[in-house]
């Protein structure tokens, strides 16, 4: 932090009294920029963007959003009313999660109807295995 503002001091110690105010304007410009590029560069992020689940509503998302508000204002005033009201939004926000899913399933399990085949390949699909296809051999 002393480099910081020692490089600042520095920029607006050594201009000219007799400059313009444009020259002046540029050369601090330039000065304040390399001193920012110097201290703080610029840096890439890259954000991970998942799809959404087709069980993910914007209800879910709302209770979600209102779930952090609620552990942001418990953590800022550290007070049991409103951890309280963090952990029965925590509460709402698993029942919901859990009956969106619930009903999302239950839909997908009643669409196979009595097609047994349509059936094991959801609940393969569900599990999470891959199908391998068997290949001759190459003798």
């Amino acid at each position: 932090m002393t480099a910081f503002k020692k490089d600042i001091v520095d920029c607006f110690s050594c201009t000219g009294i007799d400059s313009s105010v444009e020259q002046q304007v540029e050369h601090y410009h330039g000065n304040l920029s390399n001193i920012f590029d110097k201290h703080a560069p610029v840096t890439i992020k890259s954000v991970v963007l998942r799809p959404n689940t087709e069980w993910y509503s914007d209800h879910l998302n709302n209770a979600k959003r209102d779930k952090r508000k609620a552990e942001r204002k418990w953590r800022d005033s550290k007070f049991e009313v409103h951890h309280q009201m963090y952990t029965e939004k925590c509460r709402t926000v698993d029942k919901l999660l859990y009956i969106a899913k619930e009903t999302y399933y239950s839909s997908k399990i009643e669409n196979c109807g009595n097609d047994h085949k349509q059936l094991f390949k959801l609940t393969t699909h569900l599990m999470g295995k891959q199908q391998q296809t068997p290949l001759p051999s190459s003798s």
